[in-house]
């Protein structure tokens, strides 16, 4: 049976109540055109040559009534030829393979497409486009074996046949290429420092830092799109580049936050690690709304309960007859404990009482009003 792959690595959407953002790296997600530099081999090549080039109608399994002549070096996500300057692709570095986007600024996606999508490149659409290099994959990994087959492209993939047409383009052997791989995520950051470092103003490498927290993740968030931007991007560190949609990429959409009051405490359930067992599984909340919400200001408020983004410290008991009651009754409430800590504080951490103030994240509401997705984030009066 054919293995059915996609062109380019493609992204999963992050959820709060499903993906734990810490420890992967943490970039902004880019509104421009995605694109596969193959290290300029295939410029001046006849599109019809290059053997992963999208040449074939999904629809109708004929040749494509139009096909570019010659490919550039620049790939778009379903596999065509991306017309650019000869000054911009003279810039791009030579025999290097990178995934990344060719992008103009935030808010400027139109812009980009103008400029890009054109079967001639026009010089002064380019003039403020910039190649943004998130990755650098291995030839080996990205041209595996498989059917791509899409509204946008048909193509089968052969990995020895792409091997010997980069060997043959490159000089190096089919031998090395597959030895040269493949690479972590971390060590595609690595190999982009070590090229791009004193390369072309037009060739720039996506920072990327390491997530440390929901709470940061939706601080970064929210900073990019405050300022034009579309969100944020997450990568495992080491993952390895993988030409299909794999969840250790993550888009992250724009997650708004409000406050609700705590006014009850649940106890943790066993689950499959039992890990929860006699701590705090999740606070119960009660939220009237916010007038920034879709919902409005609720005349009623709703009560709901809130586990995501809480820390193994938060969810510490305290007193013992608390803890004895959260491990004998696993996702029951708690009787009305004041407080899952100790009023006196003992320690940096208080805990959680009755009548706190949180501030949560969420991703819309139901039709009853309930936050979707809910995250906690912080107490009110922490900074």
């Amino acid at each position: 049976m054919t293995t059915r792959r996609e062109f380019l690595l493609l992204a999963d959407t992050f959820k709060a109540d499903k993906h734990d953002p810490v420890g992967m790296m943490m970039s902004i997600k880019l509104d421009g055109g995605r694109a596969l530099w193959d290290g300029g081999i295939t410029r001046g090549v006849p599109t019809v040559d290059v053997p992963w080039a999208s040449v074939t109608n999904p629809k109708s399994n004929l040749p494509k009534d139009k096909i570019a002549p010659v490919a550039t070096g620049l790939w778009s996500r379903y596999g065509n030829p991306i017309a650019a300057p000869e000054w911009f692709l003279d810039a791009m570095p030579r025999g290097f393979l990178m995934d990344g986007e060719l992008y103009c600024g935030p808010g400027k996606f139109q812009q980009t497409m103008s400029a890009i999508r054109t079967d001639v490149p026009i010089d002064d659409r380019w003039r403020e486009v910039k190649y943004h290099a998130f990755g650098a994959p291995t030839f080996d990994s990205v041209f595996q074996s498989g059917l791509i087959k899409n509204a946008n492209m048909l193509t089968e993939i052969d990995h020895a046949a792409c091997l010997e047409f980069v060997a043959y383009r490159t000089g190096l052997t089919k031998e090395m290429l597959v030895y040269q791989g493949p690479r972590t995520f971390e060590e595609e950051q690595d190999a982009l420092d070590e090229v791009l470092h004193n390369g072309s103003d037009l060739v720039v490498r996506v920072p990327q830092f390491h997530c440390r927290s929901l709470a940061e993740l939706t601080k970064f968030t929210k900073e990019v799109t405050d300022a034009g931007g579309e969100g944020a991007m997450l990568r495992d560190p080491d993952s390895v580049w993988f030409p299909k949609r794999r969840p250790f990429l993550l888009k992250v959409k724009p997650r708004p936050d409000s406050e609700a009051t705590v006014i009850g405490f649940v106890a943790g359930r066993k689950g499959k690690t039992g890990q929860f067992l006699g701590k705090l599984g999740c606070l119960k909340v009660v939220w009237h709304g916010d007038p920034t919400a879709p919902c409005g200001l609720l005349k009623k408020g709703v009560e709901f309960e809130i586990g995501t983004g809480l820390t193994h410290q938060d969810r510490e008991l305290d007193p013992v007859e608390l803890f004895d009651q959260a491990y004998r009754n696993p996702g029951k409430e708690l009787d009305a404990p004041i407080s899952t800590q100790p009023l006196d504080g003992g320690g940096t951490h208080r805990g959680f009482r009755i009548g706190d103030r949180i501030t949560f994240s969420y991703m819309g509401v139901s039709t009853s009003s309930i936050p979707r997705e809910p995250a906690y984030l912080r107490l009110r009066d922490e900074s």
